[in-house]
């Protein structure tokens, strides 16, 4: 209703979702999908999201629902990194996430965390991801040294 009345009252027909992971929930990404459709809202918008949240289905829908780019958080483009910082992520599922929002016309941006554990190590790998899953633009957020009460002591990082 919201984007609805926005779209008509004010002509607002670009919207951003800064919702960390916008399709963690699956029904309410397709069943919002559905309403902006089914209400020929004709909007564009954008959101942020984990790659092992999506599949053909729902970024078929997104793209219909008028869905033009997509925040993508890649974390690191070394799988040693995603393991020892525990993302249970793959880098085969996030490229292939990539090629499946080229394909739908879903213009791609890769988030990467800066400063994980070793990561300086694997810097030149973020590059390799973001061209490999053919990212659009990418994007680094630095890390604190202490993640989700993980000890740095775990990691080697002395403090």
């Amino acid at each position: 209703d919201e984007m609805e009345m926005l779209k008509n009252r004010y002509n607002i027909d670009f919207f951003i979702f800064h919702d960390e992971t916008f399709t963690a929930n699956r029904s309410r990404t397709l069943n919002m999908c559905q309403e902006i459709i089914d209400r020929h809202l004709e909007v564009d918008w954008y959101c942020f999201t984990r790659a092992d949240t999506l599949d053909e289905e729902l970024i078929a829908q997104m793209s219909k629902a008028g869905c033009v780019k997509v925040s993508v958080g890649v974390e690191s483009g070394s799988q040693q990194m995603l393991d020892s910082a525990k993302k249970n992520t793959e880098l085969e599922g996030i490229q292939k996430v990539y090629h499946c929002l080229n394909h739908y016309g879903i213009e791609t941006r890769g988030s990467f965390i800066l400063g994980l554990p070793n990561g300086l190590r694997e810097w030149p790998s973020v590059d390799d991801v973001a061209e490999s899953g053919k990212a659009d633009e990418d994007d680094s957020h630095a890390h604190a040294p202490r993640e989700f009460g993980i000890r740095n002591s775990e990691f080697g990082i002395g403090v």
